[in-house]
């Protein structure tokens, strides 16, 4: 059936099944569950009652791939599952504490405050008289590794008896047939700030056990230093685990190309228009999971009287999910009314149809069309939710410079007077910072002169606090002060813009933006078809090293039918990249492209990454942790009498003093900085000790309103 307005088919959602055999990436997800599985089953693990705790991360993984009340029941858990924030808890007749967590130290000082509880309540029950004869055991399952500082953590305690320790390898995660991702929501502060480089030893684990599950790699691409270092671990670890002694087989991937994100901060700092990337930008999504209100739903049955939110999924299970995912959201407002039009026709066809010979065929339609009704409504809500908030003139505003930024590389009129009205609104604060962004990423800076005073403007608007974060963006180059710009000489060699580009049945990857292609999948598509030493003046132009294979011609002209090419980006990738490599992997006869993530990424997860705060700072592994006093009423983690280390309670009185130092300080530079405008700082010296001393006062004001505050 066709619409006739829109020349939209009739679509019936194909069974889910992998496009990708013999590759087949759940099989990361089986060999987790038989891993839990086997811990849970072990001689080493109690068999008695037990609690469960879990953090916000692992909680997650938890829902996602294990959560059942059967998997609690039939390992002896108690069915409810404590957040190890409310700890210390209190317990009665469970002497097995289980710790499901990522190795953070935060979470390691809450087990020891859990202990310390223990301990008093011990003490208490003894002062009563009621004596229990047992011990509460800890045991800490640290997932997706076990870092050495935790076992030399717990061997120097008092009560290392008490604590066993065991690692998962829950470091991969299938999204869907054709993506992995390590859901590493941190991998900007910790690899492009910190520099810690544990993330990459972890995708390189990912990367050698795909090889050693599907075969090995045999041509290997890189861009960007990151994905350098990355290529030299896995080369490493390669020779010292025996992975280069591998036979090739038919069934191996012809190549494995890594990226850098920060080779492309243009794509997570532009507007969402593919439907599943919006719903992530407004909604967000989680573990292929989305939490959304009931209200935007207009579901408030009986059923959801006491629970607003509703869980959704949104895993490759839910085929009307998949078949729309990818769809630029133009179609997606066309499509869903014109898809609950066609239900109606159908319905109203099938009743008045009495041929015998179409029975079953209009039978297996109706089937179709009630397994897909209630989740067509679902969508069309939050289609609905999802054009209200992009229809709002202020987002319309923020698109329109955004495109001109995109389409001709140059300053849009008025873009400037536009983000400090914004900010004088006091908008959301990622809000506006993003645009700030994209135009320092297109233009390759922003003028000295708007640069400073936008800074400022925006640290008055939004609080001191933010100078941390300014200052980490301008760390990673996504903010900065002009420069020559290389955007218009990458756009018009690798033809990021396309100004025919068909949203409603696409025919270039550029549909994802409206017409923008990600510089990414213009470099994929290069590879593919010429190789990449044809364009080693455009990689040079890029940021970041890159390496390709000495002889191309095997990748450019495979000998296989099919051939598969892994896709590996070092700090996420976006839904709209996502969506542009599924549509590759749909128009390509050659090629089967598969990906490998440190996580999904967009604007909103890169500046939450880089404004968490560090207020827990790691030991170093050669030094000996803080013995376990045993005195209940004094802290777990107690430091010697001889030893001169810094308590963490100090540590973070010593940070929240720094900032407001540098905070004040900056103060003192922008006060100088009026004076000097103003004309009242002179050259004669009795002016200038005036003048500070008045600049001093301000300042000791400013300091007190803050010190009143905190």
């Amino acid at each position: 059936m066709e619409n006739s307005n829109n020349n939209i088919d009739f679509e019936i959602p194909e069974e889910t099944k992998n496009p990708f055999e013999p590759i087949d990436l759940f099989i990361f997800e089986e060999e987790m569950l038989e891993e839990f599985n086997n811990l849970m089953n072990s001689e080493d693990f109690p068999q008695e009652k037990k609690i469960l705790i879990v953090s916000k991360e692992t909680l997650k993984i938890f829902n996602s791939l294990l959560y059942s009340i059967d998997v609690l029941r039939n390992n002896n858990f108690e069915e409810r599952i404590r957040m190890i924030e409310d700890c210390p808890i209190t317990i009665e007749d469970i002497y097995h504490l289980v710790f499901f967590i990522p190795p953070k130290v935060e979470y390691i000082n809450i087990i020891g405050k859990q202990l310390e509880h223990n301990l008093i309540q011990v003490e208490l029950n003894t002062k009563k008289k009621i004596y229990k004869n047992h011990e509460t055991y800890y045991h800490l399952i640290l997932v997706p590794k076990k870092p050495q500082f935790i076992d030399k953590f717990i061997e120097n305690t008092e009560y290392n008896a008490l604590f066993k320790t065991y690692e998962l390898d829950f470091d991969a995660f299938p999204l869907d047939y054709d993506i992995l991702s390590l859901e590493n929501e941190d991998i900007f502060q910790e690899l492009f700030i910190k520099e810690n480089y544990e993330s990459l030893s972890n995708l390189a684990s990912v990367i050698l056990r795909y090889e050693g599950i599907f075969g090995k790699i045999k041509n290997v691409y890189y861009k960007g230093n990151f994905s350098q270092i990355l290529s030299n671990i896995i080369n490493k670890r390669r020779k010292d685990e025996g992975f280069d002694d591998y036979k090739d087989s038919g069934d191996e991937t012809l190549a494995c190309i890594m990226f850098d994100r920060n080779i492309d901060y243009i794509t997570p700092f532009a507007s969402e228009y593919i439907y599943e990337g919006l719903i992530d930008e407004i909604i967000g999504i989680d573990y292929n999971k989305i939490i959304i209100d009931s209200e935007i739903l207009e579901e408030n049955s009986k059923n959801n009287k006491n629970n607003k939110n509703i869980i959704i999924n949104l895993s490759n299970k839910e085929k009307f999910f998949t078949m729309i995912k990818d769809y630029h959201f133009d179609k997606i407002r066309k499509f869903l009314p014109n898809r609950l039009k066609q239900h109606h026709e159908i319905l109203d066809s099938s009743k008045k149809n009495n041929d015998f010979n179409k029975m079953e065929e209009n039978l297996n339609l109706m089937m179709v069309l009630t397994e897909e009704s209630k989740k067509l409504m679902r969508h069309i809500s939050i289609a609905d939710y999802l054009s209200k908030i992009i229809s709002h003139p202020s987002y319309k505003k923020y698109i329109e410079f955004e495109q001109i930024l995109l389409g001709s590389g140059e300053l849009p009129n008025g873009l400037h007077e536009f983000i400090e009205n914004e900010m004088s609104k006091k908008v959301n604060m990622y809000k506006i910072l993003r645009l700030i962004c994209l135009e320092s990423i297109v233009l390759n800076g922003i003028k000295n002169k708007f640069y400073d005073q936008i800074k400022k403007d925006f640290i008055n608007i939004y609080g001191y606090q933010t100078i941390f974060l300014l200052r980490k963006l301008e760390k990673l180059k996504i903010l900065k002060k002009k420069e020559n710009s290389n955007y218009n000489y990458l756009k018009d060699k690798l033809k990021l813009i396309n100004e025919n580009v068909n949203l409603f049945n696409p025919n270039d990857p550029s549909y994802v933006f409206g017409g923008f292609c990600p510089i990414i999948i213009r470099l994929i598509e290069n590879l593919i078809e010429k190789g990449w030493r044809s364009i080693k003046d455009i990689l040079a132009r890029i940021p970041g090293d890159f390496n390709c294979p000495a002889d191309e011609y095997e990748v450019v002209y495979p000998k296989y039918e099919i051939n598969y090419i892994l896709l590996v980006f070092v700090g996420g990738i976006t839904y709209s990249e996502l969506a542009a490599i599924r549509y590759l992997n749909k128009n390509s006869k050659k090629y089967k492209f598969l990906i490998i993530s440190d996580c999904m990424i967009n604007n909103k997860k890169i500046f939450e990454s880089l404004n968490k705060q560090d207020f827990q700072i790691l030991r170093k592994l050669d030094e000996e942790p803080p013995k376990i006093v045993k005195e209940p009423e004094k802290l777990f983690f107690k430091k010697d009498e001889k030893d001169k280390r810094k308590t963490i309670e100090e540590i973070n009185k010593e940070i929240e003093d720094k900032k407001k130092e540098e905070y004040f300080k900056e103060i003192e530079n922008q006060k100088i900085l009026e004076l000097k405008k103003n004309g009242q700082i002179y050259k004669n010296s009795n002016n200038i000790i005036f003048t500070m001393a008045k600049c001093g006062k301000d300042i000791e004001e400013e300091k007190n309103k803050i010190n009143k505050k905190i």
